[in-house]
């Protein structure tokens, strides 16, 4: 009887030890840094692109400064606001800028709270939809293009959704719908054991109102012409989800680098 005993506290003490590893992973993703990018032999700064920037940092409502870059192009054109994914940084965007400069007067990144070379910890969506709207509000009322990808996607339809912002149009790069089928497929890509520690970590994430950000589409949503487009899987239940009748024109190109998947060289309105 005492050897059962101790088996099963030994499984629940591994059990909830996969939880805490999972829980830290979600909110303190694997930096996108400048050794990352020289290991890949990507860009580390935005010279090296052709962009000349400046930077600033965007201060959040609970006092983080977030690294900001903001190019000016010299081409008359909108302002494209570039919102990078879970786990990576504005460093990570560098290689697919030059073709958003070729119509783009203006280009502005930033490293999301605990991405890259900001302050902080991944909040999952909560803080980093405040966070969107206090960049929006440094932007002012430039003529604006929202860009993402994949988490940076959905928090910039949501804020178009939630009537934030009302952009020229909206570019989505591999969006999702459910973000807690994004959490389990992200934690099996990086080799953890799904089930069941990925389904009690979203059940502590829910207690702590930190759920997975999941994209919104009322039936009252603007008509801003929105462009997705996809390298793997998720677009049929993309497709599913969006309303018949909504301005949206879906791309699939399987496979493809989101270097090349994320450039854009015209409008697509």
């Amino acid at each position: 009887m005492g050897l059962i005993l101790l088996l099963i506290l030994a499984a629940c003490f591994l059990l909830w030890s996969g939880v805490a590893v999972i829980l830290h992973a979600a909110h303190k993703p694997t930096r996108d840094g400048i050794g990352r990018a020289l290991a890949q032999g990507r860009p580390t700064e935005p010279a090296q692109v052709g962009l000349a920037e400046e930077s600033w940092p965007l201060r959040t409502r609970d006092g983080l400064d977030l690294p900001t870059w903001d190019a000016r192009t010299g081409v008359d054109g909108p302002t494209v606001l570039w919102l990078h994914d879970w786990s990576g940084s504005q460093l990570g965007l560098l290689p697919l800028l030059p073709s958003w400069a070729a119509w783009c007067g203006r280009i502005v990144t930033f490293d999301a709270r605990g991405h890259g070379d900001a302050p902080g910890t991944c909040s999952l969506g909560s803080r980093e939809t405040e966070d969107l709207h206090a960049m929006l509000e440094c932007i002012g009322d430039e003529p604006l293009v929202l860009a993402g990808e994949g988490f940076g996607a959905v928090l910039a339809l949501n804020a178009v959704m939630q009537g934030q912002v009302e952009p020229l149009g909206v570019f989505a790069l591999d969006p999702f719908v459910r973000g807690s089928e994004r959490f389990r497929r992200d934690l099996r890509d990086s080799g953890y054991h799904v089930f069941p520690v990925a389904d009690l970590a979203l059940v502590m994430l829910w207690l702590r109102s930190q759920s997975p950000l999941e994209l919104q589409w009322p039936p009252s949503a603007p008509d801003v012409p929105v462009l997705a487009r996809f390298t793997g899987s998720g677009v049929e239940a993309f497709r599913e989800f969006v309303p018949a009748g909504a301005p949206v024109r879906i791309e699939e190109m399987p496979g493809a680098a989101s270097d090349s998947a994320g450039a854009v060289d015209a409008p697509w309105w």
